[in-house]
C-alpha cells in the first residue's frame, strides 16, 4: 500500500493521503450511481434533462415541438453525444425517446458551475 512507503514519523501526510483516497472513492461511487439518483424530471411545466451529475438542461414543456421513439441505440455511451446528427443526452447508454425542441436550450456542465 502507498501509505507503507512513507516513513513511520510522517503521521499527518499519511492522514492527508488516506483522506484523499477516501474522497476519491466517494466521488467514484457518486458518479456510478448518479443516473439513478438524478434522473430526468417533469415538474410544473418544465422538463429537466440530466445525464447524472455531469450534464443538465432545462426545457419548458411549451418549447417541446414533438416527441418520437428513436430507433437508434448507442450501445453503452452516456453523457452528451455530439455526432453528425442532433445533440443527445444519453442516460444509461440509451437514447430511446427523441424530443424536438423549438427553442435554443443551454446544456449546463458540472465543471462550469459546481454549485448547482
Amino acid at each position: 500500500m502507498l501509505l507503507d512507503l512513507l516513513p513511520d514519523g510522517w503521521f499527518w501526510p499519511k492522514v492527508a493521503l488516506a483522506a484523499l483516497h477516501l474522497y476519491g472513492m466517494v466521488m467514484l461511487v457518486s458518479w456510478a450511481v448518479a443516473e439513478r439518483t438524478q434522473p430526468h424530471r417533469l415538474r410544473s411545466g418544465e422538463l429537466e434533462l440530466r445525464s447524472g451529475q455531469l450534464y443538465r438542461a432545462q426545457v419548458a414543456t411549451a418549447d417541446v415541438a414533438g416527441i418520437e421513439v428513436a430507433r437508434r441505440r448507442d450501445g453503452q455511451r452516456t453523457g452528451l453525444l455530439l455526432d453528425d446528427g442532433p445533440p443527445r443526452l444519453a442516460a444509461g447508454g440509451r437514447t430511446d425517446v427523441m424530443l424536438r425542441i423549438a427553442a435554443t436550450v443551454r446544456i449546463e456542465r458540472r465543471s462550469e458551475n459546481p454549485w448547482t
